[in-house]
Formats: structure tokens, C-alpha cells, sequence
């Protein structure tokens, strides 16, 4: 039997009204009961804001402690390939690097430009960059160098802050 298009309609539209009214109790009772108004939370517990309405309420913001942020421990968004997990273990693994060598005194900075024996001593004669420098055995030059020994072949010298020996070669005899 065949209905007109006029009662389908109203037929559909009841319908629809009842499933949202089924479908709004339905959540209702998922709810559980309606929360109580803050005033009427106070007036039913005794002591409260609500008969000391004119104290503030004091809350202590020491003991509120800031959240520390914990760094990743890599990047975890970089791309991992097994070469790079590979080479990043053995970098871990590899054995500390030696020692520093010891330090060592500079080049010696003096050019020889050449001697004189007077009285038995030797006197040598020097040049660093633009400047002479006269010295004899027990000289300190500079408060660099001092002069240990100065014989016709070699001039003995100690690097004072390291405390190392060098020596010079001054030519043959004259």
C-alpha cells in the first residue's frame, strides 16, 4: 500500500525528533549527576569561603616548581642510514687520543754574524731582525736566552722558560 508523499514526511519528521530526544537522555545518563553550583557547594560544607567571604585565599607559588625541559639526547628527526650508526659507535669506542707532545723551545731567533777573542774570552756577535746583541759566556739575552758556553765552533744556549739547551753553530776558527 502506497502512501501519500504528504504522510511519509510527517512521518519521517517524528521520526527524527525521536531519536534526538532518546539520543539526548541517553547522554544525559552518561553524565552521571549535574555538578552542584559553587554557592550551593559552600552553604552545604560547614567552615568554608563562604562564611569568611572576605579572606583572601593564600596560595604558596614557592612550592610551584618550573618544569626542566629534557634535551634529546640526538636529533630525532635526522636521517639514520647503517654508515652513519656505524661510524658513530666507532667514534665512541675509539681510544682516547695520545697525549700532547711536551712543549718544545722555539727555533733559535739569533743569525751568527761573527766573533772576538779578547783577553781569552770570546765575544759573539748576533742579529734577531733589526737588532745586534753583543753577548759572552754568562749573558742573559732578552731574559730569554741565557748564554751557557761559547767556545770557537758553538754557542750554548738555555731557553729560560722551558729550561731546554740549544745550541748555535758559530763556523770555523779565525
Amino acid at each position: 500500500m502506497a502512501m501519500p508523499s504528504r504522510a511519509r514526511w510527517l512521518l519521517l519528521g517524528i521520526a527524527l525528533a525521536l531519536t534526538l530526544v532518546a539520543a539526548r537522555l541517553v547522554g544525559r545518563e552518561d553524565e552521571g549527576p549535574p555538578p552542584a553550583a559553587p554557592e550551593a557547594r559552600a552553604a552545604r560544607a560547614p567552615g568554608t569561603a563562604s562564611e569568611r567571604p572576605s579572606e583572601p585565599v593564600a596560595i604558596d607559588l614557592d612550592r610551584l616548581a618550573a618544569r626542566k625541559g629534557v634535551a634529546p639526547a640526538s636529533d630525532p628527526f635526522r636521517a639514520l642510514t647503517w654508515q652513519s650508526v656505524a661510524q658513530e659507535e666507532a667514534r665512541k669506542n675509539a681510544p682516547p687520543p695520545p697525549p700532547p707532545p711536551p712543549p718544545q723551545a722555539p727555533p733559535l731567533p739569533f743569525t751568527y754574524m761573527g766573533k772576538l777573542i779578547e783577553d781569552g774570552r770570546i765575544v759573539v756577535f748576533l742579529t734577531q731582525g733589526d737588532r745586534n746583541h753583543i753577548v759572552r759566556q754568562g749573558d742573559t739575552i732578552d731574559g730569554t736566552y741565557r748564554v751557557d758556553a761559547v767556545t770557537e765552533q758553538r754557542l750554548a744556549l738555555t731557553y729560560l722558560p722551558l729550561k731546554q739547551k740549544q745550541e748555535l753553530a758559530l763556523g770555523g776558527a779565525q
